[in-house]
């Protein structure tokens, strides 16, 4: 198949021009004079510090950000202070911003009426018999239990590779077997530069009852928002 078309003004002539898989782009006047060739196979990423271009037959002409979570119910099953509840859900994120985006964990520990469970401060490893709650994005092999006899939890998959998105755990839920839970926290973000592509993650929970724990069901709605930064 092959096009073409031209446009022109007393000052300006654009000739626009594709075969196959290439194109060929002229402008040119008295003062101007400009070739390219793209065409379909052309990819890529151009960018200064105020604009950025972007190259590919699928490149989007509207900036977007979505998050969607694809499993997201999580039994850790009957906690005792010789037992650690382990279960894991999936959210990805698609974006095709100028920036970055980050997402934060927004909802409290479960709770059983008054009483919630007391979230990690800072990234540890979990210990039994001491009341804890807390979340990674990364692959783990511990802690361990007969539903997760080899551990939990994925690595951030960038789809279908990292030529085309750029998603990170942050810094505190990004290192396997360390699990940490702060309300308000960064847990996931996008790499450097400008946000792109598609990410999917896995977030693995973890939880922990001391001998004082109350007993009862423990849940929460686990909220999570991502945000555009720029």
């Amino acid at each position: 198949m092959a096009l073409a078309q031209t446009y022109s003004s007393s000052n300006y002539k654009v000739n626009e021009t594709a075969f196959g898989s290439g194109g060929n782009i002229d402008a040119n006047s008295a003062s101007y004079n400009a070739q390219g060739s793209i065409g379909n196979l052309g990819v890529g990423e151009s960018s200064s510090a105020s604009y950025g271009a972007f190259a590919g037959s699928i490149t989007p002409n509207e900036e977007y950000l979505e998050l969607n979570v694809t499993a997201g119910t999580v039994d850790l099953g009957a906690l005792t202070t010789t037992y650690t509840g382990i279960g894991s859900a999936n959210f990805y994120v698609r974006s095709y911003i100028n920036g970055g985006y980050v997402v934060k964990t927004m909802s409290q520990p479960p709770s059983n009426g008054a009483k919630v469970l007391t979230g990690m401060a800072a990234a540890a490893t979990p210990t039994q018999g001491v009341e804890q709650f807390g979340i990674n994005l990364v692959i783990n092999t511990a802690p361990t239990n007969p539903t997760y006899p080899t551990g939990v939890g994925s690595n951030p998959s960038l789809q279908p590779n990292g030529s085309f998105a750029n998603g990170i755990a942050a810094t505190g839920y990004d290192t396997p077997n360390f699990y940490k839970y702060v309300v308000g926290d960064t847990i996931a973000q996008s790499g450097s530069g400008r946000a792109w592509g598609q990410t999917n993650y896995t977030v693995s929970y973890i939880a922990n009852i001391g001998a004082i724990t109350p007993g009862g069901q423990y849940q929460a709605a686990h909220d999570i928002v991502v945000i555009p930064t720029f």
